[in-house]
């Protein structure tokens, strides 16, 4: 995608030296089947999220990557499919809920997994993890309530919401 990639940054023992963090908001709606709790209602948040990318090179006007492309990039697979959007388990306690709110054309993703932040946020790293050299993800759920996916640990997790 950034042919014009020159300038190399040198690592040492592995490490990254230059992280570019991007923070977007979206506004969702949820609710966690066969949990014991309000969060079993429909209810919503707004979501804070940081993708934290790797910055390998630089190109020729010293940009690892331009937050205008960032930012496309995640309008394209994150905020158009869940920004005020509902997100249920696709499971038998919530059928007539699906059914109705596609009937209505109403935004909705549905998923083999609860829309827990543990979840969301690895679903997250899945859709981007093609289009951006990750490093890290936090999601806050609430101001005070996040969860943050490392690259190094990415590899591990992406089992849990396999489909």
């Amino acid at each position: 995608m950034y042919e014009n990639l020159y300038k190399k940054i040198k690592k040492s023992k592995g490490e990254e030296k230059m992280i570019l963090y991007k923070d977007f908001e979206f506004d969702m709606a949820h609710k966690l089947s066969d949990y014991d709790g309000l969060c079993k209602n429909i209810h919503g948040h707004t979501y804070k999220l940081t993708l934290g990318i790797d910055i390998k090179e630089l190109n020729k006007l010293d940009i690892g990557i331009d937050f205008k492309d960032v930012k496309k990039i995640y309008n394209e697979y994150i905020a158009s499919q869940i920004d005020h959007a509902l997100w249920l388990k696709d499971d038998s306690t919530n059928r007539d809920i699906i059914r109705v709110i596609k009937a209505h054309g109403l935004k909705i993703i549905t998923t083999k997994f609860n829309p827990t932040a543990e979840c969301m946020a690895l679903w997250i790293w899945k859709q981007l993890n093609q289009h951006l050299q990750l490093y890290t993800i936090t999601l806050f759920e609430t101001p005070t309530s996040r969860i943050t996916i490392r690259r190094k640990d990415y590899d591990d997790l992406k089992c849990l919401i396999e489909e």
